[in-house]
């Protein structure tokens, strides 16, 4: 409600503003990492530049660092549920399952 008003987000507990200095130092490492490779100090790994960090950098009209940085922690975000998610579903089946659990340990060794 506040933010709708005023436009600032506001902390009132510990962890709230824990989570705010975290989220600024995460979006700081964003913003510095965009410099550099604005400056050309740090490359694409790809041949022909075509990483999703290249292609918003190459649309400003678009996309401003700030919204790079949104896109960027998005892409983190949505890669830790994802990892997470799965490992449950494995570790479920696995605990549920104990003969497919012998049959990838066999594969491993």
């Amino acid at each position: 409600m506040l933010y709708t008003t005023t436009g600032k987000c506001y902390s009132f507990t510990q962890l709230e503003k824990m989570s705010d200095s975290n989220s600024a130092v995460v979006r700081e490492v964003c913003r510095h990492y965009i410099r550099k490779r604005r400056s050309g100090e740090v490359k694409s790994e790809l041949n022909d530049d075509s990483d999703v960090l290249t292609l918003m950098m190459k649309t400003p009209e678009v996309f401003s660092d700030e919204d790079i940085i949104d896109e960027l922690i998005d892409f983190m975000v949505a890669g830790t549920q994802t990892t997470n998610v799965t490992t449950q579903y494995a570790m479920s089946h696995f605990a549920t399952d104990p003969e497919s659990l012998k049959r990838v340990r066999a594969e491993f060794d």
